[in-house]
């Protein structure tokens, strides 16, 4: 199975890496800065404690929080829709990179790895709609979808994350070997 970027030339694979590297850090520190006020007692992870409220008292016990705040949470659910571009695209290139320079089941697992990572994307975009929804007013309910939704959402983050500690033995001593 190939990888989701062998359509990119190896050297603008880097060139990519580079550039969505640099967009992923820096959307995670708009996003860290501009929901710094989110953190609250309720939601101490500020928008992430939404997205993993799970229950509807929860939930509005985390919007109830956010009084006087509410434009700050829509921004950031604003700013959420740009990064979740972003940050799959560099998740899965990385993946698709590293799979490229590893062995054995490493290099196996990565190819379909560099796809699956890819369904953050609507994951996430769902979930951002659906906090918008709790956000107007609309159904508290909506609480278990979300967290439905984050739940899978970070996994798959989780699961690229682990694949690049998995294989960076395997990199470091190959790179020693050459």
């Amino acid at each position: 199975m190939n990888h989701a970027f062998t359509w990119l030339a190896p050297k603008y694979r880097w060139i990519a890496f580079g550039l969505l590297l640099i967009a992923t850090l820096s959307g995670l520190a708009v996003l860290s800065i501009q929901g710094k006020e989110l953190k609250t007692g309720s939601a101490p992870y500020g928008a992430i404690s939404l997205q993993l409220a799970w229950s509807d008292e929860q939930a509005r016990n985390i919007i109830g929080s956010w009084k006087g705040l509410e434009g700050v949470a829509y921004s950031q659910q604003y700013y959420d829709f740009v990064f979740l571009i972003i940050y799959p695209l560099f998740l899965s290139l990385s993946v698709a990179v590293i799979s490229e320079y590893g062995s054995g089941p490493l290099s196996t697992m990565g190819a379909p790895l560099s796809w699956i990572v890819l369904i953050t994307m609507p994951l996430d975009a769902m979930e951002n709609m659906l906090i918008l929804r709790m956000l107007h007013g609309g159904q508290p309910s909506f609480s278990q979808l979300t967290t439905v939704l984050a739940t899978l959402k970070w996994a798959l983050v989780l699961s690229a994350f682990g694949y690049w500690f998995a294989a960076l033995p395997q990199l470091i001593s190959r790179s020693w070997v050459r």
